[in-house]
Order: structure tokens, then C-alpha cells, then sequence
């Protein structure tokens, strides 16, 4: 029974990590970091490759981070980077990461493929128009 159970967790375990965390954009105020991540949801049949993003605060002050995604998938066809803008505010020092079990918050991650089914992969992104503003 715990074999069971442990087979279960783990079939439901939300992400297998497979890289550490890269920087992707650092100033004085703000770190842009990015990792792959599996996302399982068995329950629903959703086996993903996500791009999950995590942005650190490294001031004591409040932080808005806006910035648009312009993303090139395998089939050529690129996003419109100016199609959507992206906010995440960060109260001093805090740290937000996206994970599998957050599926609403489009700003911590991208999509780049699925894991169970041929179909569009993302080759490339970029985080364009990154802007960091104080909050009084």
C-alpha cells in the first residue's frame, strides 16, 4: 500500500525541475531568472513543458516589472511583442515564481511544449520593453 501511495504521489507531483535557474535580466532593483520545467496533470491529461519565470526584488522598496513576450515557435511564426503587457509587483526583497500548480498568473511562465503529442514547440523567447518602477 505505501509503494501505491508513493507511486501516486509522485504521478502527481506538479513539475520534475530539469535545470537550474537562469539569470535572465539583473539590475539594481530587480533579477529575471528562467527554468524548464515538466508540469504533469494527470487528472485532466496535461503533460507540458512550461518556461517557468521567477522575479526577485532585491531593493527594500516596492517594485513593478511590466514587460511584453515575444515568443518563436517551430512552425516560423513569431508572437507580436506588443501584443500584451505583463505586470508583476513585488512588495521589498520578495520573490515570485512561477510553478505548475499556477496556471493563472500568465506572467510567471510560457508555454513551450507538450510532452505527451506532437504539436507547436517554442524555440525561442525573448522579454521585451522590461520596465522597473519604484511604488510609493
Amino acid at each position: 500500500m505505501k509503494l501505491f501511495l508513493t507511486a501516486v504521489i509522485c504521478l502527481l507531483c506538479s513539475s520534475v525541475f530539469s535545470a537550474d535557474w537562469t539569470t535572465y535580466f539583473k539590475n539594481e532593483k530587480i533579477e529575471i531568472q528562467f527554468q524548464y520545467a515538466d508540469c504533469h496533470d494527470v487528472h485532466n491529461g496535461l503533460h507540458q513543458q512550461k518556461i517557468f519565470l521567477r522575479f526577485v526584488n532585491l531593493s527594500n522598496q516596492k517594485e513593478e516589472v511590466s514587460f511584453t513576450k515575444e515568443l518563436t515557435f517551430n512552425n516560423g511564426k513569431t508572437s507580436n511583442a506588443d501584443a500584451r503587457t505583463f505586470t508583476v509587483l513585488l512588495n521589498a526583497n520578495e520573490e515570485k515564481t512561477g510553478e505548475c500548480s499556477n496556471k493563472e498568473d500568465n506572467a510567471l511562465f510560457l508555454f513551450s511544449k507538450q510532452l505527451n503529442f506532437t504539436s507547436t514547440e517554442l524555440r525561442k523567447f525573448e522579454l521585451k520593453n522590461i520596465s522597473v518602477k519604484t511604488i510609493q
